[in-house]
């Protein structure tokens, strides 16, 4: 079962939390958060090349470009994939 992204809010509260020297179990418990959550949200941020502070210019919509970047292009199957197609130009948009 997929699950839901963090509300960008937390991701930021999760980078800040971090940066501050907390632990994963720490963060999770102190946003309400699992700690799974908590370390696949700093393994993302890792990736993307991306810590705390965050650049001032960084909008919610540009972090989450660069948190969840658009997946490799698949064969469309039976009407799916027009959200991600426009998921995709509105990332490529804001770059």
């Amino acid at each position: 079962m997929a699950q839901s992204r963090l509300p960008m809010r937390k991701i930021r509260d999760v980078l800040r939390l971090s940066a501050a020297g907390l632990s994963k179990r720490q963060i999770a418990a102190s946003l309400g958060i699992g700690p799974t959550a908590a370390g696949a949200c700093l393994r993302r941020a890792r990736e993307a090349g991306i810590s705390w502070p965050l650049p001032d210019d960084l909008g919610d919509a540009a972090l989450e470009c660069r948190l969840y970047p658009a997946p490799a292009a698949r064969p469309r199957t039976g009407g799916r994939g027009r959200t991600g197609r426009r998921f995709i130009a509105s990332c490529a948009a804001r770059a």
